[in-house]
């Protein structure tokens, strides 16, 4: 296979702590769901929470407010 048509798939621990936040951020805005982000940005099919977890370490993080 041709390099120049392989697709880039990336782990999700590739990503900096900004893209992360972004996907969160897009995640956010209601327009994607958490599948389509994640194919997005690292390529793969399958996300297993990963985004979950972001999305408590980087409310703690910035202090936002988690409660409903």
């Amino acid at each position: 296979m041709d390099k120049r048509n392989m697709v880039s798939i990336r782990k999700g621990c590739s990503l900096s702590w900004a893209e992360r936040e972004e996907m969160i951020l897009e995640y956010n805005s209601g327009k994607w769901s958490k599948q389509e982000i994640w194919k997005k940005y690292t390529g793969q099919d399958k996300e297993h929470g990963q985004m979950l977890v972001w999305m408590r370490i980087l409310c703690l993080i910035l202090g936002r407010d988690t409660s409903a």
